[in-house]
Order: structure tokens, then C-alpha cells, then sequence
């Protein structure tokens, strides 16, 4: 990550606003963006791809729009809270959007219990999923993170553990359940995952 992304990254962290260094190509991008969009752009998330595409959640519009690395003003692709179930995307929860090395994008919905997938282009949605992994037991999200094999890892704060799941098919299926990480229970403590990160190695 360059410094200008790194810049954007800590800054839409910390404010929870659309905010651009005075670097040229981000105040190019911050411009183009005000004046494409009102009212004024107000981030409900961030994650940035292994290739250095930007996403970033329009908590205002229920729309997540991806940038290209070099800062361009125009949004290469879309994707709409429209296009699922719940009509919403969770823009309160940090690590609520991810995104795989296909560029297939993973979003929380408003409930906490679904994980919706679309295509890199936002033109599909490819599948919802509410982590029902045995009978009558499912999810409740506060943190999504895929690994570089497509693996969705979920911070499920309803049955305290983090889930591990195949990628879901295509056609609103449920996804295959890989395993439970349960953190300091097996020690006889508690365990609230209320975020998520999963590094090249697959370590959680």
C-alpha cells in the first residue's frame, strides 16, 4: 500500500468520513466525487484489494463503490444494497466489507445475519448466506475477512466463535462450514469477536 492509499485508509478509520490528503490524484478524486454525489459522501466502511483497488461504503446512498489505485474521481464498479434481501448494508461495524483476489466482494447486511456476495462488477449479486451451520444456528456478524484460497472467516458474536466457511455457490446457497475458532473458552474464558483479520499464511 502506497502512502496515499495508507493516508485514506487511517484517516476514513479514525473519522468515519470520505477524506482525502491534499495529495493531487486524492483531492482529484475528492472533488470529482462531491460534485458527482450529494448529499456529501459519509464512509461506513473501507477495504482495499490485494491488487490496490479501494472500497469504500456510502453509508448515505446504501452503495459500495470501488476506486481504481491511482485515485481516479470515477468509481469503477458499484455495488447495491438494492440488489439483496435485507435492502441495506450493516455501515456501523468495522471489517464489514471484504474482498477475495477474484475481486468478488463480501458485504454485512443491516441484521448482522447475512453475508452477501457479489461480482467484481456489481452487476450480480452471486450469493447470501446467514451462516446457518447446524439446525437453528446462525450468525450474527461484526467482522468479515477472506483468505488468498476464497475461505469467508466471520466474527460471529451470537455463538462467540469465528466461523470458517468455503466460498458460497452461486445462486443464494449456504456455504460449506471448515471450523470453529473459539479463542479462550477452551481455557475457560470469554470470547467476543467483534472483528477479523486473516493473513497470507491463513493464520486467523
Amino acid at each position: 500500500m502506497n502512502v496515499q492509499k495508507l493516508v485514506l485508509t487511517v484517516l476514513c478509520t479514525m473519522t468515519g468520513a470520505f477524506v482525502f490528503s491534499n495529495a493531487p490524484a486524492l483531492a482529484a478524486t475528492n472533488n470529482a466525487y462531491q460534485s458527482q454525489f450529494k448529499p456529501a459522501f459519509t464512509s461506513g466502511g473501507l477495504a482495499v484489494s490485494s491488487s490496490g483497488e479501494v472500497y469504500l461504503v456510502d453509508a448515505e446512498h446504501q452503495v459500495v463503490y470501488e476506486f481504481g489505485p491511482s485515485g481516479t474521481g470515477t468509481p469503477l464498479a458499484e455495488f447495491k444494497a438494492s440488489a439483496t434481501s435485507e435492502k441495506s448494508f450493516d455501515t456501523e461495524t468495522n471489517g464489514n466489507i471484504a474482498v477475495n483476489s477474484s475481486g468478488d466482494l463480501y458485504v454485512i447486511g443491516a441484521s448482522h445475519t447475512v453475508v452477501d456476495e457479489f461480482n467484481p462488477n456489481g452487476t450480480a449479486l452471486l450469493a447470501e448466506f446467514n451462516g446457518n451451520k447446524t439446525a437453528g444456528e446462525y450468525f450474527y456478524a461484526e467482522g468479515i475477512a477472506v483468505n488468498t484460497k476464497g475461505d469467508v472467516y466471520v466474527a460471529d458474536l451470537a455463538q462467540e466463535v469465528v466461523d470458517e466457511f468455503s466460498p458460497p455457490a452461486t445462486g443464494k446457497s449456504e456455504p460449506i462450514p471448515l471450523g470453529e475458532f473459539n479463542g479462550l473458552k477452551t481455557a475457560g474464558g470469554s470470547f467476543s469477536p467483534r472483528a477479523i483479520a486473516v493473513n497470507a499464511s491463513g493464520d486467523v
